[in-house]
């Protein structure tokens, strides 16, 4: 049922009364409160911020949310690095508008909000419900309340997706590459993480590990070849998003990342093995060009695989001098000892950087970024049963086969499902070396297919009843 357009209306004019009368509230605190040598710059400063955040704040909780979601999608490269103070991130600020927006919107219009009928959404909001139960038998409640948060704002992006516009997907995505392709061409005056000093010659950007940047990198290539390239009309533009791409492939490979490499190899046997057959006279004549530059200058592309190319794979030649590399076999066993002994319950999300070492016979490396914690499970199946137990493990796990069996169904008729199905193999590829179990980039995703999941039913829903009458 739709309201009619004269109480959304007012419902707009009471919205502007309200921020208005925030902001003059604001202002009177100010005068009350303030330091008089410093009030009227105070006041000027807010005066000017306030010509571009207020109607940016009546266009997102207002009239319409997803500008505020498509800008979360652009920061998602910077946002380990978007701090302001004690008050979180940038990017939190715009999640909250943006979740009000959402609110507001889908309650006036709709006065209904049927996002819980999806079952991931049911899935993911019984994995948040089991972190906060945690709380009560973790060896660190606080820190399981922390994660929980996490938890919870990654619930909301997946419920925003839900709720969007079919028109916005795409922007939403391609915001994700833009974000990307500014991250890594702002890399030279953007800090490098703390935990990185001893490998200055690997890049990364954003503030982000190397390895969660890559994953982040590939599935915004992914989602850009399989269902935005598609769809592209202008040349100018197709060429600007080619070299989009290439931008985030060479990123990848400056990382240095094993797991960017090994994602980079598996989406390119995908693109290779799905156009082959229809492409072979292309690919013959690459070959060929690659043969005749071989036998022009051989010296000087030895020369350049020598000096440039190999130091990229020379870390899949280290693994027997890299400490980390070492130990992750370690950390593997004490995770499933801590398994073995908190089986059912877990302990505690978020907590087994905190009690790893009493379960390990070896000494362990400490985490680069935070030498204070142990370092964490590196495999998202072992991190989500060591810290939320059998019964978090079968809900995680239950989430991963919904979202499967669905873009399975998708891929077969849609360029998107196509997307999703390899980003999401991309994801659990991931997982196996690394802790991703709480990556916001995960629950977009999951959003995206249930979003493509509900466009795929109401469009078979309006073909029926078109048969039918």
């Amino acid at each position: 049922m739709k309201i009619p357009t004269k109480i959304l209306g007012q419902s707009k004019k009471s919205g502007f009364l309200i921020i208005f009368l925030g902001l003059a509230l604001t202002f009177l605190a100010l005068i009350i409160f303030g330091d008089s040598t410093v009030i009227t710059e105070q006041v000027v400063t807010l005066a000017l911020i306030s010509i571009i955040f207020i109607p940016f704040l009546i266009l997102i909780i207002f009239i319409n949310f997803q500008p505020g979601f498509a800008i979360l999608m652009f920061m998602l490269p910077f946002e380990d690095m978007l701090g302001t103070g004690n008050f979180g991130s940038f990017t939190r600020y715009v999640m909250i508008l943006t979740v009000l927006g959402g609110l507001f919107q889908s309650i006036l219009k709709n006065r209904k909000i049927d996002i819980l009928k999806d079952k991931i959404v049911q899935l993911v909001l019984a994995l948040t419900v089991w972190s906060l139960l945690s709380a009560i038998w973790s060896f660190y409640p606080e820190r399981a309340l922390v994660v929980t948060g996490t938890y919870i704002g990654n619930f909301i992006l997946l419920a925003l997706v839900l709720q969007s516009s079919s028109k916005w997907l795409p922007t939403y995505w391609g915001s994700l590459i833009a974000g990307c392709v500014s991250a890594i061409v702002l890399s030279p005056l953007i800090p490098r993480p703390s935990g990185l000093d001893n490998e200055p010659s690997r890049f990364t950007t954003g503030g982000q590990d190397p390895n969660d940047l890559c994953g982040l990198l590939i599935i915004a290539i992914t989602v850009g070849i399989y269902a935005l390239y598609p769809k592209i009309q202008s040349n100018i533009v197709k060429i600007l998003f080619i070299f989009s791409i290439l931008c985030l492939v060479i990123a990848i490979l400056l990382t240095k990342s094993r797991t960017g490499l090994i994602l980079l190899f598996i989406l390119s046997t995908t693109l290779l093995s799905r156009k082959f057959y229809r492409n072979i006279p292309f690919y013959l004549l690459i070959f060929f060009a690659i043969s005749i530059m071989f036998l022009i200058n051989f010296d000087i592309i030895l020369e350049l695989i020598d000096v440039k190319i190999a130091p990229l794979f020379a870390r899949f030649n280290q693994l027997d001098g890299d400490e980390f590399a070492q130990a992750r076999g370690s950390v593997w066993i004490a995770a499933l000892e801590a398994i073995k002994q908190n089986l059912f319950l877990g302990v505690g999300s978020g907590n087994l950087p905190y009690v790893i070492d009493s379960y390990s016979e070896v000494v362990l490396p400490r985490s680069t970024y935070n030498p204070e914690l142990g370092l964490s499970a590196h495999n998202i199946i072992l991190s989500v049963c060591s810290e939320l137990g059998l019964i978090g493990l079968t809900i995680f796990s239950s989430i991963f086969f919904a979202a499967f069996k669905r873009v399975f169904l998708l891929a077969k008729k849609d360029n998107w499902g196509t997307a999703m199905s390899i980003s999401l193999f991309l994801v659990a590829v991931v997982g196996m070396s690394l802790t991703w179990e709480r990556k916001k980039i995960l629950y977009i995703l999951l959003g995206t297919i249930s979003f493509l999941w509900k466009y795929r039913n109401n469009s078979l829903e309006r073909t029926i009843n078109a048969e039918n009458n």
